[in-house]
Parts: C-alpha cells; structure tokens; sequence
C-alpha cells in the first residue's frame, strides 16, 4: 500500500543516514497505520480497565468489511453487534487523503456510499465532544475539540435522506442540521411574515376593526363616546394600528400608555 512504501522510504534513509534520529521507529508505527489493528489493539489494553470510580472502560465494536459486494454488505451490517448508525472509517490510518475521509450511515440505504476497504464501527454518542493525547515520552497533553453529536439510536428511513453523511476528520465535523431530513429542516426554519396591503397592516382579517375609544369601549358610528361627558380630547386608533405599537410616531416627551387594548399618549 502507499502507506507502507512511505514507511519502507523512511527505514531505507535511516539506515543510509545513522545520525538521523526518529521519534518513533518505523517499526512502532506501522501497528499504526491500519484502523483494524488499531482497533483491536485499544480492545486488548481497555479489557479489564476501569475508571477510578469503578465504571469499565472499552472501545466501540466494529467489523472489517474487504467485500467490494452490497449484498454482502448489507449482510455484515446486519449481523454485526450493533445496530444504526454506523460510522465507516478508511483501513488506512494516515498517509494518505483518502485515510481521513468519513462516513455516519443511518440505514441501509447509506451503505451504497461506502468505500472499501474499511471497518464499519459502532456510533458512540459522546456529547459532541473528542479528546485529543499527545504523548511525548512522560509528557502528555490533552485537548478538547469538537466532534459529531449525539444521533438517536437504530436505523432512520427516510426516502428524502440519502442515509449517509460524509466528512473530512481533519475538517470542521458536520452539525446536528446535517443529520435532520429536508423536510424537518424546512419545518425548523422560522416562516416569513405573509405581505399584507398597506390598509391591512398587521391585521389577521381584511375586515377593518371597529374604532376603539383611547380609554375604555369602542365608540359610537357617530365617533362620540355614548356615555362620555368629559371634555378630555381622546385620539382614536384602530385595531390594526395597536397591534403594532412601533408604527406608531416617535415621540420625545412623554410615554405611550396601554388600557383596555388602546394606546394614548
């Protein structure tokens, strides 16, 4: 493979270059170069370990799939341990661009998408959140970094979905918005105001709304309130126009009030 002739490159200068010193020797990285081993290393160090509080530790099951068949495919994913959805990963750990490109199935449909070939591993919710350990001797160091979100658990059918969504592990991570089907994102979206006529501002009917008195009950059709003796000018507004207080004329001194539904400065 091209990631063992790189591995076969650096061998063959250091040995025609002694005094080139190698972090990692050659022989150590190549357990590193293939997803299955890497895998079933973690599965033999993890076995038996527990956290400090007492919770097992272990690492998501996965199966090798070399089969270039989709029936055959179909077959592996549905006798595996473990149910959708499924993340798909490249047997070549680095070396190479095509290593780091990644697959989230969520049914059946997804796997025509798949490449091979690869291991199909169990999708472990983790709060989309990964930790990145960089060891260097006895220094370790970790660091958070974003990573996939939490996906509900068993297979999602959907015609309008094409059951897969694909990644660069060394690029941003997809969202959430990237698992939702077209049509729950559109029914997500906030739906735009409908344009009304400039006489039906903000109105739910397109029959204008009786005339309400500033302070208390709507008015008479001759405009006077019918049970008003006061001499206090009143300004009358419409239904349409107190829906929408800030159509309203901007006004420097005083305060716009509210009673029974009516505005009055």
């Amino acid at each position: 493979s091209e990631q063992a002739k790189r591995v076969g490159r650096l061998t063959e200068y250091k040995t025609g270059h002694p005094a080139c010193c190698l972090v990692d020797h050659p022989f150590h990285v190549q357990a590193l170069m293939s997803r299955s081993e890497i895998a079933r290393m973690l599965s033999r160090c993890l076995d038996g370990v527990t956290t400090r509080s007492g919770i097992p530790t272990g690492t998501p099951r996965f199966v090798v799939v070399n089969a270039n068949d989709l029936a055959q495919i179909e077959t592996l994913a549905e006798s595996a341990p473990f149910t959708f959805p499924m993340i798909v990963k490249p047997l070549p750990a680095a070396g190479s661009k095509a290593s780091h490109h990644m697959l989230v199935v969520l049914n059946l449909q997804g796997l025509r998408r798949v490449h091979f070939p690869c291991i199909l591993q169990e999708y472990e919710n983790h709060g989309g959140v990964l930790f990145k350990v960089y060891v260097l001797g006895d220094t370790v160091r970790v660091f958070p970094r974003n990573s996939l979100p939490n996906l509900p658990r068993g297979e999602q059918g959907c015609t309008e979905h094409p059951g897969h969504v694909e990644f660069d592990s060394q690029r941003t991570y997809p969202g959430l918005n990237d698992f939702i089907l077209p049509s729950e994102r559109d029914r997500s979206q906030p739906q735009p105001r409908p344009k009304v006529g400039p006489d039906q501002k903000y109105s739910s009917s397109s029959q204008p709304g009786p005339k309400y008195d500033c302070q208390t009950n709507p008015a008479s059709p001759t405009g006077q309130h019918p049970s008003s003796t006061s001499p206090i000018k009143r300004r009358r507004v419409t239904v349409q126009d107190v829906a929408a207080p800030s159509t309203f004329p901007r006004k420097t001194k005083g305060i716009w009030r509210k009673w029974n539904n009516c505005w009055s400065l």
